[in-house]
């Protein structure tokens, strides 16, 4: 072994463009005021423990930088550059942010974005820091925290992960059976995020826009390009299923989702009863939708269903 010891894995080169292009989309789809608030994380050191109330809420932002690096591990400088050039397109950004760190907002944020990858991969790496970050958390933020841990261990063509990580079996920790009354009262945060985007106003005629993205992404490009057309992750409520088929997948913790066939995830269903009540679940959800009940009314029964 080299002197020194083992040498830290190498962190990949990204393409600022794509990263940029992430970004902003997030921060359209998002808010001004709603992209970066990061809570805790906005001051949290990568050495702390993971905040997973606070983690969960970050999930868009999460997704939108798993998109770019699936490893989820950046440089500092790469962070830095894309989001000084966001907050210059975006000054609204700013106004969430005390005065005094607004001079210097892009190295706050760059900083803070590195702790809350730590952290992703902490989870989705450690079964013991996985059901610790779970403890405290409603059902509802159980299933977000379950889609980060899925990132590092989903096996390759099983949702949204392009590779498995890691071969570890986590379960949704049993100390959370009293706590599946909360979820009926913790606000989405898909809802919170949906009004916030709603009120967010077009950036003004003055503010910059990023150039043309590349058709052939280097590997490590460095420069800025054109967002592309920013397109909803989530199905609407009003969603029916028609002729479509839906798959089963069931995760390590006992959740079974229904996802669209080579496509994305519909409903996930997870319940304190276990795998096979999952399945029960499931199948029910499975034939609402095919007697055209839309996701709306399926997503309300199922927050009545998991309880029982």
């Amino acid at each position: 072994m080299p002197k020194g010891g083992a040498r830290r894995e190498k962190v990949p080169e990204v393409d600022l463009n794509h990263l940029a292009d992430s970004l902003v989309c997030h921060v359209k789809a998002v808010g001004l005021q709603g992209a970066f608030a990061l809570g805790k994380y906005l001051n949290l050191e990568r050495q702390q423990a993971v905040v997973g109330q606070d983690l969960v809420d970050l999930l868009p932002l999460i997704k939108s930088l798993y998109k770019v690096e699936p490893s989820l591990q950046f440089k500092y400088s790469d962070l830095s550059e894309v989001l000084k050039q966001i907050l210059k397109d975006f000054p609204g950004i700013k106004d969430s942010f005390p005065l005094s760190m607004q001079g210097t907002l892009w190295k706050t944020l760059a900083d803070a974005l590195l702790v809350v990858c730590n952290h992703c991969r902490r989870i989705g790496r450690d079964k013991a820091k996985y059901l610790e970050a779970g403890k405290k958390l409603s059902h509802f933020q159980l299933e977000k925290l379950e889609e980060i841990w899925a990132f590092f261990n989903e096996p390759a063509g099983e949702g949204s992960s392009p590779r498995k990580v890691g071969k570890k079996e986590f379960e949704v920790p049993a100390t959370q059976d009293s706590l599946l009354e909360e979820a009926e009262n913790v606000m989405p945060v898909l809802t919170r995020k949906r009004a916030l985007r709603q009120t967010m106003a077009r950036p003004a005629a003055s503010e910059k826009k990023l150039g043309k993205k590349p058709e052939a992404r280097p590997a490590a490009s460095k420069k800025l390009g054109k967002k592309p057309a920013c397109q909803e992750e989530r199905l609407p409520d009003d969603w029916v299923m028609g002729d479509q088929a839906l798959n089963f997948m069931t995760y390590k913790t006992g959740a079974v989702a229904l996802r669209v066939p080579g496509g994305r995830q519909v409903m996930q269903l997870l319940s304190h009863k276990g795998k096979e009540h999952n399945n029960k679940l499931a199948k029910e959800a499975l034939k609402m939708f095919k007697a055209g009940k839309t996701l709306g009314e399926v997503k309300a029964w199922k927050s009545q269903a998991v309880k029982k």
